[in-house]
């Protein structure tokens, strides 16, 4: 096993080519929190910051031997999974992950629909048992009432609900974790947003997770760490350094 100074986290998800989200945008993240980023490419998609033309997915054997190899060579408590082609794959990516180490901790930002408005996949084969895998999901509001309409209980899965495209609470997220429910309040900045913020609250969490926060303190300054993202620039992609 490879020894480093930096823990690792793995992030599973696509690649964008204006590095605004998906692995590249985790990678970032990873970095500008003191920990080493591993990844898996699950699909190559055609966009940039304000357009979404394609994408072509990467065979389910070959992300598979993407992470066999890496789990070969370091030690991987956290996982980021986040663009996959349907609830099949990802099944068995959560089985392969399970099965390789049982006690690692895999958190799903469940990318249904860029922002732009195009469409990856449906939930209507969502499988309830894929719940059991998982740490945390990231869902917006429109992804959580998705999945909502096809798990009969939603609770059962820690949930950070995001506030960003909420109508009623802008700019307030709901941790739903053990039982609890716990607002995480924060500034809408009239409407401001970045491309791929989703993607980098979901790996600013699992990195303050890799780095022993607690579950609400890592989504509190992951939250923090977004809204600096946020305003980093004045256009649609951002920087992380700040």
């Amino acid at each position: 096993m490879a020894s480093f100074p930096q823990p690792y986290v793995l992030s599973i998800a696509g690649h964008d080519p204006c590095a605004g989200a998906g692995l590249t945008a985790d990678l970032k993240t990873f970095e500008h929190h003191k920990v080493y980023g591993l990844s898996v490419v699950t699909a190559i998609t055609v966009q940039n910051d304000y357009d979404f033309k394609d994408v072509q997915w990467v065979d389910i054997n070959l992300i598979e031997d993407q992470v066999k190899i890496l789990f070969e060579a370091y030690k991987i408590d956290f996982v980021k999974i986040g663009l996959i082609e349907n609830f099949s794959v990802l099944k068995r990516l959560l089985e392969l992950l399970k099965e390789i180490n049982p006690e690692v901790k895999i958190i799903w930002d469940p990318i249904l629909k860029s922002s732009s408005g195009y469409g990856f996949h449906e939930v209507d084969n969502f499988n309830e048992e894929l719940l059991n895998h998982l740490y945390l999901i990231t869902p917006n509001a429109e992804e959580y009432e998705l999945l909502q309409k096809h798990i009969s209980d939603i609770s059962s899965v820690n949930c950070l609900l995001k506030g960003g495209h909420s109508e009623e609470h802008k700019g307030t997220d709901i941790l739903k974790y053990q039982g609890q429910q716990i607002s995480i309040k924060g500034e809408s900045f009239n409407g401001k947003s970045k491309h791929g913020t989703g993607c980098v609250l979901s790996s600013a969490i699992v990195s303050n997770l890799v780095n022993g926060m607690d579950m609400k303190n890592a989504c509190i300054q992951a939250k923090k760490y977004v809204e600096q993202y946020i305003l980093s620039t004045d256009e649609n992609l951002g920087i992380h350094q700040f």
